[in-house]
């Protein structure tokens, strides 16, 4: 029984599906097993993860027989593993030398009310130029960290699946990913990990993430559609805040905007207008 389990789901990805392979079984932590799913590829993926497996054991490869999305493909990588840690990977990123050591050997320290530890990632374009992500650092310390991300998500922007180590009972407590949210599920996710355990950071960037134009963070409707989503449900949290309302509202114009859904844009941004009045009338009588 390895100590973790690493999921990789991919989809039609065989050109840069060995890089991401071999950046995990490269690694100098070697008790570990890489359950690759195949959510429904058509094409070389299957014929090359075969002869992976044939020399390297560690490889375990579930097929899908339909495409049903990256949180399906993740829950069913769950479903099999048996690994007391979980990460996770994509086909098209790369973990630098030294990411899941560092990340092991913390996880074990820490108190078990730490339920992830994660790192900083690189991201690189297709010019070739990097950055890093957003470096924001939450720690065992850090206070309302649920409320935080509640209010505005794109604190979570910095924190990606490919830099995150989890504790099994994460998953037992919290639940898997939501299969209704086709893209931005790991910040939904991580939303409702953040209700009921603490993060740690290591500050320094231990992956690289690359951009695909073809990848499913690139369809902005989607991403719209899935903001929607990821407010009704947690409604019932962010009808407490005024603030968090207007981030929500706003985020939700801004990406139906960006979609070219002009009707459904301007119907978020009279609302989200209408929490900016509400916010500082609320400030106003603050000072007063």
């Amino acid at each position: 029984m390895p100590e973790v389990s690493v999921i990789l789901p991919t989809y039609n990805r065989a050109g840069t599906l060995g890089r991401a392979v071999e950046s995990v079984l490269n690694q100098s932590f070697r008790d570990l097993e890489l359950i690759v799913v195949d959510d429904g590829s058509t094409d070389d993926t299957e014929h090359y993860l075969k002869d992976i497996m044939h020399s390297d054991k560690r490889v375990k490869y579930l097929k899908l027989q339909t495409n049903s999305g990256a949180p399906n493909a993740r829950n069913a990588g769950i479903s099999v593993a048996t690994g007391k840690y979980i990460a996770f990977q994509d086909s098209d990123d790369e973990w630098l030398e030294g990411k899941l050591i560092k990340q092991v050997q913390l996880i074990k320290a820490l108190p078990e009310d730490v339920g992830m530890v994660y790192c900083f990632v690189r991201f690189v374009k297709n010019d070739g130029s990097s950055r890093i992500t957003n470096k924001r650092k939450f720690m065992p310390e850090t206070t309302d960290l649920y409320k935080t991300f509640l209010r505005d998500m794109w604190y979570m922007d910095g924190m990606v699946l490919q830099g995150c180590l989890f504790r099994r009972n994460v998953f037992e407590l919290c639940g898997c990913f939501d299969e209704n949210i086709l893209t931005t599920e790991d910040k939904e996710f991580l939303l409702r990990v953040s209700k009921e355990f603490k993060f740690y950071c290591i500050d320094e960037p231990l992956v690289n993430r690359y951009r695909v134009d073809t990848s499913l963070s690139q369809d902005r409707l989607k991403r719209a559609k899935s903001s929607v989503k990821i407010f009704n449900k947690y409604y019932d949290d962010i009808k407490k805040d005024w603030v968090a309302m207007y981030d929500h509202y706003s985020r939700i114009n801004r990406r139906f905007e960006r979609a070219g859904m002009k009707r459904e844009a301007i119907r978020y941004k009279i609302k989200a207008r209408y929490y900016s009045m509400l916010v500082k009338i609320q400030n106003l009588m603050r000072v007063g």
